[in-house]
Order: structure tokens, then sequence, then C-alpha cells
């Protein structure tokens, strides 16, 4: 990024604009495949992060797992191998993907193993590989992003002590062998429709940075599109600032409404933290280690000895312009939380702020960059004393004024007395050069003085504005030709300066990047913990002893702020070994909540979706006490997605999401019901209740330890 890109971006977060990188366009390519034992892998690509994402292949999978991957990456695009089984590739073209993606059929050939070694081979990312290129795992892995976020680059020089492996190993591994394959595809789809510079010859480094993640789609909690809109997880509307609608981004339109991902939106204040934070909301986690450590991180902000300190923390990032001395700053102040332990946040975030590579940046920047004059200009401006040509042009510009002022002296000397009223000025136009600028005849359209030539020099008539006419004489031709257009000479040396300075800055690409994604992990931390002190939120507990889902005290997060008072609940169920805890004796799987209409059983049923998906995001809940088994699936049948394109009743729509919920679901599952069948004849009133009780039977029968709730009007 050169430096009138990066004035650009510093001027857009001064601005402080709602619509930054989280809502410009973005793609993301996605390839999925499925292997002659059917074990199914994918691959998917990033535009946002340049980032190439190879998942664990998965044994023994069914169509759901499609369903999930493509929950998880959201593809704008989506590659399917032609080998796949007739029952996915119908799955897949018939009503899924949710999401506006375009599905294409590949040839099966694309997904060769031995075709994606040898493209990802002659990838060029990050730096120019070594004949063979090879995956280095990174020396500090963050525990608080978990797999997803920290992948391995595909760098042989990385720093870092993990162990290394090459192209040659990862292809040998039986782990992801069709991911691979997939990967493979996506390379293949990126050099065709050229959104990144993929080098195959030896050559420079292309322009934009790809790194190669891993990632395991068991370590995170599946949420459906139906659960996503039920809990109000994200919510996006219209805005309502019409000058919005049909704007520069692909969603300037739209704005985030009431929703668990707008809470934290609001603490959340650079473009990085806000990516970070709108996949974490996303992906929910099931590692307990990476949920205890985001706790940790939260509840080590929220310390009162810290208070002081959090509050510098948010200003600096609230008001981060310049990378170097503001990345510096935060690293200082991180290192100044105070904790009776060493803090795993502590020791994991410090590192990644490398303080003599950013001194560098900022040296590099501030001696060839004058502040001052580009805030003036509004354009980067080189410092004086740098360039000897550059100071000469300048000195010339500077002086044209005196200059042109003798020039108007001479000119109305050589014209007719008559005449000297009539001569305006002498002026310099860059791109156009040097003119003499006469008062205009309004009856003839030219100057009311325009010489007598050939006996007098040639005057020669350019253009008219401002009730002038502009001409060009003998001296004003001699001035181009010996002095040319000096504004136009110094632009083009500022920009060979500055040029050269942002092929210094991005041989420091690297930790400032790294600098860079630890202010957005900072940044999500702090809105968490900002959030949670916020509106007095606890810390839960999790455990994977049992399917416990014990809340004291619990309420919902977006409903208690639009009512005057908000009446907090309880809820037991399941059971664990958790010894002398009072909150966690043997409980029913089950629970049927019922009561007439309007009396709360909806938002009881979203408030314990919500406070168990805000722990796996490793969040403090809205609730006294929390005590919640680790869970692999949210699910829901809350509200109908219904649609005119499609032939089938709302009762039909009701089936059909029920029958994928309990199909999908394990006995480590959330399953939420509300209201099943409201679809149905009102005159009914018997089958509801019958049909509830069939549907709660065929729960247990399937899975006699999944926690379900449901909700019923009488």
């Amino acid at each position: 990024m050169d430096a009138a890109a990066c004035l650009a971006r510093t001027q857009a977060l001064e601005n402080d604009e709602p619509h930054d990188e989280l809502q410009r366009s973005r793609e993301v390519i996605m390839a999925l495949d499925v292997g002659d034992d059917g074990c199914m892998g994918c691959a998917f690509f990033d535009s946002v992060d340049d980032s190439l994402h190879l998942a664990e292949d998965v044994h023994q999978s069914t169509v759901d797992m499609s369903e999930h991957f493509a929950m998880f990456a959201c593809p704008t695009s989506f590659l399917i191998s032609s080998r796949a089984p007739r029952e996915l590739l119908d799955y897949m073209q018939n009503g899924f993907p949710p999401q506006k993606s375009c599905i294409r059929v590949v040839s099966s050939s694309e997904f060769s193993v031995e075709l994606a070694v040898d493209r990802l081979s002659g990838c060029r990312m990050h730096t120019p590989l070594k004949t063979v290129p090879s995956f280095r795992a990174p020396a500090n892995k963050s525990a608080l992003f978990g797999p997803y976020d920290v992948g391995v680059a595909m760098r042989p020089d990385a720093g870092g002590t993990g162990p290394e492996w090459n192209i040659d190993d990862i292809s040998g591994e039986q782990k992801n062998r069709v991911s691979l394959g997939c990967a493979g595809a996506v390379v293949s789809e990126l050099r065709r429709k050229g959104i990144v510079d993929i080098n195959l010859t030896p050559g420079p480094t292309p322009s934009r940075q790809i790194s190669i993640k891993t990632f395991n789609l068991a370590s995170f909690v599946a949420l459906g599109p139906e659960t996503l809109q039920a809990l109000q997880i994200i919510r996006s509307e219209l805005h309502p600032n019409s000058q919005y609608w049909g704007g520069r981004g692909q969603k300037q339109d739209q704005k985030e409404s009431l929703s668990i991902y707008g809470l934290f939106q609001d603490h959340s204040h650079t473009p990085q933290g806000r990516a970070k934070l709108y996949r974490l909301v996303l992906h929910p986690v099931s590692n307990i280690t990476i949920i205890r450590n985001r706790q940790q991180a939260i509840a080590l902000f929220l310390l009162p000895q810290n208070a002081a300190r959090t509050r510098q923390i948010t200003e600096v990032i609230r008001g981060i312009r310049d990378a170097k001395v503001y990345a510096l700053e935060l690293r200082d102040l991180i290192i100044g939380l105070t904790d009776d332990s060493n803090h795993h946040f502590i020791r994991t975030t410090i590192p990644k702020f490398n303080r003599e590579s950013l001194l560098a940046v900022g040296e590099l920047i501030s001696n060839n960059i004058d502040f001052e004059q580009s805030e003036y200009r509004g354009r980067p401006t080189v410092r004086l004393g740098l360039d000897i040509d550059l100071d000469r042009l300048r000195r010339d510009y500077d002086g044209m004024h005196s200059f042109l002022k003798e020039m108007f002296e001479s000119t109305i000397q050589k014209v007719p007395q008559w005449a000297v009223s009539c001569i305006r000025s002498c002026i310099f136009l860059p791109q156009l050069g040097f003119f003499v600028a006469i008062e205009l005849d309004s009856s003839t359209g030219k100057g009311k003085y325009h010489s007598n030539w050939p006996v007098d020099d040639h005057w020669e008539q350019i253009f008219v504005a401002d009730n002038s006419v502009y001409y060009k004489n003998d001296n004003m031709r001699h001035l181009d030709e010996q002095l040319g257009d000096v504004y136009c000479e110094i632009a083009d040396r500022e920009v060979e300066i500055l040029h050269a300075l942002s092929q210094e800055v991005l041989k420091f690409s690297e930790p400032l990047s790294l600098a860079s994604d630890t202010c957005g992990d900072v940044n999500v931390i702090l809105a968490l913990g900002l959030t949670a002190e916020k509106y007095k939120w606890t810390v839960p507990v999790l455990t994977t002893k049992g399917n416990i889902l014990n809340i004291r005290k619990g309420r919902h997060p977006l409903q208690e702020l639009v009512v005057p008072c908000f009446i907090p609940n309880d809820c037991h169920l399941g059971s664990g070994d958790l010894s002398n805890d009072e909150l966690c004796q043997n409980q029913a799987s089950c629970m049927i909540v019922t009561g007439p209409n309007q009396s709360g059983k909806s938002v009881f049923l979203k408030q314990v979706g919500l406070i168990v998906y805000l722990a796996h995001i490793g969040s403090f809940v809205p609730a006294e006490v929390a005590v919640i088994g680790v869970t692999d699936r949210i699910l829901t049948r809350i509200s109908t997605l219904e649609s005119v394109g499609k032939e089938e009743s709302a009762f039909a729509v009701d089936l059909k999401q029920l029958h994928n919920a309990i199909r999908q679901s394990t006995s480590r599952s959330l399953l939420i019901i509300d209201e099943f069948g409201k679809g149905t004849n009102s005159d009914d009133d018997s089958a509801v209740p019958t049909m509830v009780e069939a549907d709660v039977f065929v729960v247990q029968l399937l899975n006699p330890l999944l926690p379900a709730i449901e909700g019923v009007s009488i």
C-alpha cells in the first residue's frame, strides 16, 4: 500500500465511517469434494484477509456436513466436484445454500491431489518460496481465537520453533488429502478470475500476500441460518438515512439492528477488530480451553486495579492512526495490566508487537513525510531537504508569484497605453503552462487586446473563463520551454519518492500485519469485556462432565434493553458430575414451557439459547450463575422460513425444519422448539398438544441425553 492509500485509509478512519472493510465487497470461493471412501473435504479462499483455509477431512460424512461447511465459510462462489454423489449434487442445487452463492460443478480432475501440490508449490506467498515450499507452525499459537484464526502460513523461513512440514509431507497425510485437492481447485479458480496474482514461474513477489490456514469443523458449534435469525445473533436492516442507499459498498444501504453482534459492535473501534468480531460471533467454539482463555482475558480487563488502563487502551484503540505510535503505546499498556498470575493473554499478545520493526517503520515514514503539510494539502508531502531536485523545483514554484508579477509588469510595458487596463494578470496553470489574462470583449468573444501580429509578437487565444481570455504570446511560450510544468514535475518526483518509500515499508509487512491483527484481537476481547461490564454479565462455568444447563436468574440480553422491567428466569436441564453443587443435580433432559399468549415463552426459549451461545464464544452471560455443558450444535425451530418460491405450506416448512434439526442433533446438542405446528388449523385445539408430545418423544427416543426445550401456547 503506497503512502497515498495509507493517508486515504487514515482519513476514512478519522471519519469513523460505519461501512468499512466489513461491508466492502467480499469474495469467498469454496470447493467441496467427497472421496471414494465417503470422506468429505473442503477448502475456501477469503479475500478479506487473503487466506486459504483447508479443513480436516470428515469421515463418514452426510449431506448435512456440506451445509455446515457452507455456513462456516459463507461462500460467494461454490465449486463442487463432478464425482460427488448425486444425492449431494441434488441437495446443493435444490435450495441450498441459503446465501446468494454461485454453484458450479467442476471436473473431478481439478480436485487431483497431485495437481494441487503442483499448484500450491508454485504459489508465491509472503516471500519468494524455495524450490520445495514448506509449512511451519507459528511459535505462539493463540488459544484465544482457536484453530480457525491461527493456522500455518505457507512460508519456508517463518519465525517460530514449531515442526516444519513440506507439501509432500502434507499430501502424504491421510487427514486432509481430500481438502488438499479442494485447495487446488480453489487456486485454479483464483487464477481464472484473476483475484490474486499467483505466479508459477520465478519472478518478483506478487502484491497480495496469501496465507494458508487449517481448521477442524468439529472444534466449532454449528449454527444454522434459522438459528442466527431466530436468536437475533446477526440482524441487518435498511439504513434509516436514505443517503446511504445505493452507496459505495455492497451493503452500504444496511445497518446492524438490535442484535448480539450489535451489542459488541458498539465497543469495536478498528476495522480489523470489527472483522475479527464478526467471525467470532459467527463461529462459536466447543474447545473449552479457548473459551476459558477468552473468559480470563475478559476478566483481566475488568479487574478493578486495571480500570484506568482499560480506559486508556479503549482510547488508544478508538483513535488508532499511526501504526507505530499506537501499537507501541498499546503494547506498553497491556504490559502494565496487573494480575496475580502470569496471564496467558499477556504472554501471547506482547511478543506479537515487534518493537524494533515498528520503531524502524515509524522512523522511516516520519523522516520522509511532512505530516503537517500533508494535512494542509490533503495529500502526502515529502519533507524538505530529502531530495535536492525536489527542493529546487519547490523553490521555483514558491517563487512563481513574484516571478509572474515581474512578467506582468514587463508585458504591460510592451503594449499600447490604452491596452494596459485590459491586461489583468500573468498566471501559471498546471499542465497548461503560462498565460496572459485579458479582459473579455462580450461583443466579439475575444480579448479587448490581442496584439497586432505579425508586426508584434503572436498572441494565440487558448480558452475563455471567468470573463477573461487567456492568451499565449512569445514570452509565455518561452517560459513554457525554459521552466516547463513545475507543478507536475514536483508531483512526479514526489510520486517516485513515495513509491520508493512504500517499497521500503513493504519490507516490514509481516510485523505490521501481525501488529494490526493483534490490535484486532485486543479490540475483540475488549469489546466483549466492555459489553459484559456495561450490562452486568457474569462469567459462566463450562464443563465437559455432562449435558448440564443450569441457569440462575438468566436474562434475555436484547429484550431487557427494550422493556422497563425484566424479570430474570431460571432454567435447569440435564445432569452432570460436578460435586457439591446444588445447581448440578440430576434434571430432566427435556423441558416443555406452557402458558397463555404474550406470557414470555418465546423470550425465555431464546434467552436460554443466547446464554448457551454467548458462553461458547467466550463471552460473559446475562445471568447470576450459569453452568453449561459444552455443546456441539444449537438447533432451533422457532421462526418459519417461508418463501413464495416454494410449493410448501407453513406446516410443511415447520415439519422440514424440525426434521432437519432432529437429524443433525447429537447427545451434545441443544434443541429449541417454539410453537411447533402453529401453521395448522387453529380449531384443532387438541391436535397441537398431541403433536408436541409426539415430537418431544421422538427427540428423546433418538437422543436420551439431548437437552431440549419446547414452548406451547394454551
